[in-house]
This record gives C-alpha cells, sequence and structure tokens, in this order.
C-alpha cells in the first residue's frame, strides 16, 4: 500500500549513500566526540568558524530528515508501524542526544516550533516501547 511505500522511501533515503556524511556527524555525537553543545550559538547573529557552520549544516540536515519522518507518520502518509521498527532505537538516540541544541536554537530565535514534529514523535515511540 502507499502508505508501506512511503515508508519504504524513507527507509531507502537514510540508507542512500548521500547521507554518509549527515550520518557520519550523528555518529560523532553518539560516540561522545562531539557535544552538539558546542554547535550552539549563542545569540543571534552569532558569529562561527567555517567548520562550525558546517558542522550545524549537517545536524540541521539530519533534524530535517527527522522532522520530514515525524510528519509523514503524523499524517498518516508514512506507515507507522514500519517507521518504528526502522527508526525507533535512531529517532529516540538522536533526540535525547541533541535535545539541548534544539532547546538553545528555539530560545535564540524565539520558535518553540523548531523540530516539534520530531519532539513529538520521539515522546511518542517512547511511550510505545
Amino acid at each position: 500500500d502507499k502508505r508501506s511505500e512511503a515508508a519504504g522511501r524513507l527507509i531507502e533515503r537514510w540508507n542512500s549513500p548521500d547521507r554518509f556524511e549527515l550520518k557520519k556527524i550523528m555518529k560523532l555525537i553518539a560516540d561522545e566526540r562531539l557535544d552538539p553543545i558546542t554547535l550552539s550559538r549563542k545569540k543571534k547573529g552569532d558569529v562561527q568558524t567555517d567548520d562550525v557552520q558546517e558542522q550545524r549544516l549537517k545536524v540541521t540536515a539530519m533534524l530535517n530528515f527527522y522532522e520530514e519522518m515525524a510528519i509523514s507518520v503524523k499524517d498518516r502518509s508514512a506507515n507507522e508501524d514500519k517507521v518504528f521498527d526502522f527508526f525507533s532505537n535512531i529517532l529516540e538516540d538522536a533526540y535525547s542526544r541533541l535535545f539541548q541544541y534544539i532547546e538553545t536554537e528555539r530560545r535564540i530565535d524565539a520558535s518553540a516550533a523548531y523540530f516539534s514534529e520530531m519532539e513529538w514523535l520521539a515522546k511518542r515511540w517512547r511511550q510505545r516501547k
């Protein structure tokens, strides 16, 4: 069915070679070799090194993927069970490790909506386990 196919496309995108660099930064964070809070801005317009900006872009790209995945589950365009089976541990780990980073970005930009769908899904799945 279409919902199962949509879930399959999310998994295919995750496993795509073009995701390697994005997943690599998440691996650094998971292995505690990179603290995501060091990538946070201190205030709007904060000047950061090119390396930090590049790392921030990669983290944001991953967060955007998780957000898209959550929206697909929430609006029922992707099969939640299939997405859960593949991504639940990945999402829970990413959310717990990036929570402070997300909160800092929300505070600086006064936008509680940043990655709110990802947060919703992480909390939903935490209760499901």
